[in-house]
């Protein structure tokens, strides 16, 4: 109001409201070994630490719940320091923040081919629709000729002139053996092989509440349509090693992983525990992902829900665990 006392201008105060608390998943001391193991290994890889040396760009750690679908820990290398947006950032460390990509966040941003950890979904396929089971043996003999036009080989007859020999579902996994892969999913086909990847959740998002997740690729016929091309018995079998378009974010591998270790059950990724609501009450778990899926535009999976045999699952993580506990084996990309 002026000194003549002429309104000059209207101000409406309100008073702040208590907003809802959120609680997320992430356990603090985990993520913080995450995030330092996860740049130690890179810098390892970088320096032939492992094996020879590699030119590692970045890379990222997914730890989920097997039963609960909750985010423990998510790291994505190269990072920066959230702190340096506190009180404005400069234009010098911006840049160089962009310039090392370090705001992408590999863990759902991006899909990548997921070469022999695939192999479990072509496994499941087979011993759950019999088209193998437990106990039968495939002879690798180095070189898959089912296929005048295309006859891949085994990457350890690439490396030693030879097959793998006999090996059942368990000794496939432990061994890597692209021959016992390339055989079920001939078997199979690739509408069986996709409908049990579409079951896992690959090729699709998984809903974790965060803005610009990929939805990666499912290799299909219908993905060889998108790019004008024509799909081949032997993209199936390609396909079936975790080759061929499949291209998958790391959470989504997380979710599949997580799945086959619980038995085949369905979890949804998550890194929202609880959500406390300034009058005491809590939200649903119903209500945060309606909330969710509507603001980030999602779309219901829609997947049917499919029942596991324990004998098959016992022997998809017996060769899983020998991976981890046999220097000899190798899980090749």
């Amino acid at each position: 109001m002026s000194v003549d006392g002429t309104v000059t201008g209207e101000t409406v105060t309100q008073e702040a409201k208590q907003g809802s608390t959120v609680v997320l998943s992430i356990d603090s001391k985990l993520q913080q070994v995450a995030e330092t193991a996860l740049k130690n290994n890179i810098n390892k890889i970088r320096s032939g630490g492992f094996s020879d040396r590699y030119d590692a760009k970045g890379g990222t750690v997914v730890v989920i719940d097997v039963h609960s679908g909750e985010i423990i820990a998510m790291a994505s290398n190269p990072d920066y320091n959230p702190n340096s947006w506190v009180g404005g950032i400069s234009t010098t460390e911006y840049n160089k923040i962009k310039e090392n990509n370090a705001l992408f966040n590999k863990a759902i941003q991006g899909a990548y081919a997921p070469g022999s950890i695939f192999k479990m979904v072509t496994a499941l396929a087979g011993l759950e629709t019999g088209a193998i089971s437990t106990s039968e043996k495939i002879n690798d003999t180095g070189r898959y000729t089912k296929y005048r036009d295309y006859q891949p080989v085994c990457w350890y007859y690439t490396s030693y002139h030879r097959g793998h020999g006999w090996q059942n579902v368990s000794d496939a996994i432990k061994n890597s053996c692209n021959y016992f892969f390339y055989e079920v999913g001939n078997r199979v086909g690739i509408e069986t092989i996709d409908k049990y990847a579409t079951y896992f959740g690959l090729g699709k998002k998984t809903g974790i509440e965060l803005p610009s997740e990929t939805s990666g690729t499912l290799a299909s016929p219908e993905a060889a349509k998108a790019l004008n091309e024509t799909w081949s018995a032997g993209q199936t079998l390609s396909t079936a090693i975790g080759q061929s378009y499949n291209n998958f974010s790391p959470i989504q591998i997380a979710k599949y992983v997580a799945m086959v270790a619980n038995g085949g059950s369905k979890i949804e990724p998550t890194i929202i525990k609880r959500i406390l609501n300034a009058d005491g009450t809590e939200s649903s778990r119903k209500e945060i992902e309606q909330y969710v899926t509507t603001k980030l535009n999602l779309e219901n999976n829609g997947t049917e829900d499919l029942k596991f045999s324990d004998a098959n699952i016992k022997a998809v993580l017996e060769g899983m665990r020998s991976v981890t506990e046999d220097r000899n084996s190798k899980f090749s990309i």
